[in-house]
């Protein structure tokens, strides 16, 4: 009986960590700039754990590619495209906004 529930336990570590992690690399594959990510929090463990302020990432990531136009990182295994650019976030957020789905 043990046995079967550290075999089950094990399934489900496993299939969560491939569910969270099966996205980190993305940004590497598509050639953007971007922060790794690391299981299980993405790429900024200090907002889990509650060290930092989402605002100050934020803030310390805009520095870190201040002369890049976007970059990605990730948030708990799903990435995120963050956008410098203030024309490119107009484009975006005006002109295609019908691409997008509520």
């Amino acid at each position: 009986m043990l046995i079967e529930i550290g075999l089950l336990l094990a399934t489900l570590f496993l299939w969560a960590y491939w569910l969270i992690s099966k996205n980190f690399g993305k940004w590497e594959k598509l050639g953007f700039p971007c922060i790794s990510g690391r299981f299980p929090y993405g790429s900024h463990s200090e907002l889990m754990t509650q060290k930092k302020h989402l605002n100050d990432l934020a803030k310390e990531d805009y520095e870190l590619f201040k002369d890049k136009d976007f970059y990605g990182t990730y948030l708990l295994g799903k990435p995120v495209l963050n956008i410098n650019n203030v024309d490119m976030a107009k484009d975006i957020l005006v002109k295609n906004f019908n691409n997008f789905v509520d």
